[in-house]
């Protein structure tokens, strides 16, 4: 195994470890924000030695590459969301929306492809259409934030947290579903399906909770998410 390959599935592993432990602990206190660097770190590591594990290796690049693009594109969206608000957010935002547009295409282009070409590769063309429609999601998200010059109150608590989730929940597609990586006794079917649903179910449920609540003062939830710093 390669010293990138090394470097990847340990990023890979550490960043699962972190999103699961940040999403579990009290949010923005001082633990959350030290796992929380920690999974951005982790992410970041694991999307670019899985570009170049890809383009050097020629390693599936059709789907390898555009999820390794959407997993830094949405924890770097989440990231922003928790600095404070400023005069840099709406164009930030949308070069954010900008970055998102062309990945939707990147992805649809990929599927088209792999459709086009056939074989075992005309497989990977239901997630890339998926993939491109988280991508789109969040490049319209972008878009609002831009024109609104940043979301604001629970808001930016929701945007922070799905896309922190979804780029979880796409690097444990690669974990749980690509090579092998998992001891042979944990390599079951149930266990594979647990760890790749299980960021959206949590995501569900932190979404479900800021939905019940009453409308927060918007200046409390901006203090709420700038606390994550």
């Amino acid at each position: 195994m390669g010293t990138l390959l090394v470097i990847h599935v340990l990023a890979g592993s550490i960043g699962l470890a972190a999103g699961y432990t940040a999403l579990s602990v009290g949010k923005g206190g001082g633990l959350h924000r030290r796992v929380g660097a920690l999974f951005v770190f982790a992410m970041v590591a694991m999307s670019l030695t899985a570009l170049l594990v890809s383009a050097t290796r020629n390693i599936a690049p059709v789907i390898n590459v555009p999820s390794a693009l959407l997993t830094l594109y949405l924890t770097g969206t989440a990231l922003l969301t928790v600095r404070p608000l400023g005069r840099w957010t709406a164009p930030a935002a949308a070069g954010c929306a900008f970055i998102g547009f062309g990945l939707a295409f990147l992805c649809g282009a990929s599927a088209v492809y792999s459709l086009v070409k056939g074989g075992p590769d005309a497989g990977l063309a239901p997630p890339l259409v998926f993939f491109g429609g988280l991508a789109l999601a969040g490049a319209i998200g972008d878009t609002r934030a831009a024109r609104n010059k940043g979301p604001r109150g629970s808001a930016r608590l929701r945007r922070h947290l799905w896309r922190m989730c979804l780029a979880l929940f796409v690097a444990s597609i690669a974990f749980y579903l690509g090579p092998d990586r998992l001891p042979v006794a944990l390599q079951l079917p149930w266990l594979r399906a647990l760890g790749v649903l299980a960021p959206v179910g949590i995501a569900a449920f932190w979404l479900r909770r800021l939905r019940d609540r009453r409308s927060p003062n918007p200046a409390l939830a901006d203090a709420t998410v700038e606390s994550y710093r």
